[in-house]
């Protein structure tokens, strides 16, 4: 039943065109991303289609758009998971090849940018729990390297005063990618600079559960998007730009 709603949101959505514009100035990834992640957080898909078609519209109307093609492929890969879930094995490995390939072919289009490469990295990493056995080691192994990458090109920048969510999810995601297919002993210094660097935010509270009982953590738990979707993104981020003059 869930993945029929999708299919049927997805359908519905295909009109969005024309009648939804981004608001003035507004970035892309804010305009997407809202109901993108509310979409995959709550296993929305009406939130979920929009998404895909305001990233679709985008790419129609800035063609060879990395950023774009790029957030296409994470919806594929969610929806892929969504049809595993469903039990339709067939399916999911279609969709999951599908959002791969388009994934890929954003990032060859611009290797370096930030947004592609953070998105990338916590789109494996927050739905590799749900993929089957043949592709988990691989889809958190993707997920490392582009965290790794990430970390890399914003440490020397002063990582540290960037804000919660884009500090936080830098961390989260090359301590836990190290901590389940890499570096234990790496993970653990990034998990320590998380619980004494960012306290009372649930990147930490969730840090000290791991470094507590490293042998306890399974598949499902999960240290990244530890504050991916927020109610309001687009209003909150108009509300911070300056007044027309």
């Amino acid at each position: 039943m869930l993945a029929f709603a999708f299919a049927l949101a997805l359908g519905s959505a295909a009109g969005v065109g024309a009648q939804d514009r981004p608001p003035k100035n507004i970035p892309f990834y804010t305009w997407v991303r809202e109901d993108t992640f509310a979409g995959w957080m709550n296993n929305d898909p009406v939130r979920h289609a929009r998404g895909m078609a305001r990233a679709q519209q985008w790419l129609d109307e800035h063609p060879g758009s990395a950023e774009a093609i790029n957030w296409l492929g994470t919806g594929k890969v969610f929806e892929a998971t969504v049809a595993y879930e469903a039990g339709d094995a067939a399916r999911g490995d279609a969709l999951y090849e599908q959002g791969l390939a388009t994934m890929e072919k954003g990032l060859a289009l611009a290797p370096d940018h930030p947004g592609l490469l953070a998105t990338t990295a916590g789109t494996f990493m927050a739905f590799a729990r749900k993929l089957p056995d043949k592709y988990y080691r691989a889809a958190v192994e993707k997920a490392r390297q582009h965290y790794a990458l990430l970390y890399k090109a914003q440490e020397p920048i002063g990582l540290d005063k960037f804000p919660l969510h884009l500090k936080g999810e830098v961390l989260a995601g090359v301590a836990e990618t190290e901590f389940r297919v890499g570096d234990r002993d790496k993970a653990i210094v990034f998990l320590k600079r998380i619980a004494t660097g960012m306290p009372n935010t649930p990147y930490a509270k969730t840090a000290d559960v791991w470094l507590a009982a490293p042998d306890s953590i399974g598949k499902q738990d999960r240290l990244v998007c530890g504050s991916c979707h927020e109610a309001g993104r687009i209003s909150a981020w108009q509300a911070r730009q300056p007044s027309p003059q």
